[in-house]
């Protein structure tokens, strides 16, 4: 059998899109015959929070996608996949790579006021667009005819349920500082489930510690590569807010879908595909608003060990059935193969 072989333009080692999205499809893909060859940003795609830097953060991270572009082209690769753009918010060097190139969009990029036009030109120079989600499909599907639907995967392989009996109920959150503002907006209602129930506890796990104003106690634990999958495993229930907001309709769901692979049930906010996935089956609670809802929706599961259980067990299910990396990257071989018969 003939390999094909792709380049991938992904972000820095920890950049979750990039992570979960392109490398664990490694394996699969050199399973099928397909070669991959990671072009990361080591300097990083996105910009240094400190604006002093960031002119020298873009010469040198434009030099490094430059050479990794030259690099391409002298390679000769059969499909140039690009995670988002090559740099954040702007459009580069993509129209020099090979094609036929796919573009794989994973949130709501294009309404970055900064973004916008740079997306048109990247969609309009791409062969194929991957989308995470059916809102994010919705609006690519008129660049390109060829617009596809694959989730972020899950390894259920990894994401696993873990069985031991704990003393306390733990709510838990764990995502980017990034994300802190959907966090935010239940505090209210955790702070008073706090007070009501002593035996439960509020734990996040994330790359910074959250500035909570209203003296709600919390566990905070740094995020790491080694403690994602043990971290949400600790977890009793998850919780995954969001703003309501055209933003959070283009994500993915993937913090909700990480707590369902570990066999945990889930309270979300009824947006975009959190309500498609809470839609699929009894696998959480989705209320509306962020206080009085979410206070009856925690005090459900907190009060039911037996409906905890029961949930967290029809979500892994549902993980297993539809997203898991074997699902999804089968989605993603196909995808492949039909433009390489193309």
């Amino acid at each position: 059998m003939i390999e094909t072989k792709i380049a991938f333009f992904t972000g820095d080692t920890n950049d979750p899109s990039s992570r979960f999205r392109v490398r664990q499809y490694e394996k699969m893909l050199i399973d099928n015959n397909i070669i991959i060859n990671d072009y990361k940003s080591n300097i990083g795609k996105y910009p240094p929070k400190t604006k002093i830097i960031r002119p020298i953060w873009m010469f040198f991270t434009l030099i490094e996608r430059l050479m990794q572009t030259v690099h391409v082209r002298i390679h000769k690769y059969d499909i140039t996949f690009l995670q988002r753009e090559m740099i954040s918010s702007l459009s580069t060097f993509e129209k020099y790579l090979t094609h036929p190139i796919i573009f794989d969009v994973d949130d709501a990029i294009h309404l970055k006021v900064r973004t916008s036009k740079s997306i048109e030109k990247i969609c309009s120079n791409a062969d194929i667009i991957i989308c995470g989600n059916k809102y994010l499909y919705d609006y690519y599907a008129k660049y390109n005819k060829k617009t596809y639907i694959i989730p972020t995967p899950i390894d259920t392989d990894k994401y696993i349920p873990k069985t031991e009996q704990q003393e306390f109920v733990v709510i838990g959150w764990m995502g980017t500082s990034s994300n802190f503002a959907s966090l935010y907006k239940v505090q209210d209602a955790i702070r008073d489930i706090l007070h009501k129930y002593p035996f439960v506890k509020f734990r996040v796990i994330s790359n910074l510690k959250p500035c909570f104003n209203n003296n709600l106690k919390f566990e905070f634990i740094q995020w790491s590569p080694e403690n994602e999958v043990s971290g949400i495993q600790d977890f009793s229930i998850g919780i995954m807010p969001l703003l309501d907001n055209e933003w959070s309709r283009g994500k993915c769901s993937f913090k909700m879908l990480q707590y369902m692979s570990c066999g945990k049930p889930v309270v979300v906010s009824p947006i975009g595909m959190n309500l498609e996935v809470i839609k699929s089956g009894e696998v959480g609670l989705a209320p509306i608003g962020y206080y009085e809802g979410w206070i009856l929706a925690l005090e459900e599961l907190i009060t039911n060990n037996k409906l905890r259980i029961l949930m967290g067990n029809e979500g892994r299910r549902i993980v297993v059935e539809n997203y898991s990396t074997g699902v999804c990257g089968e989605k993603l071989v196909k995808v492949i193969n039909d433009i390489i018969a193309f």
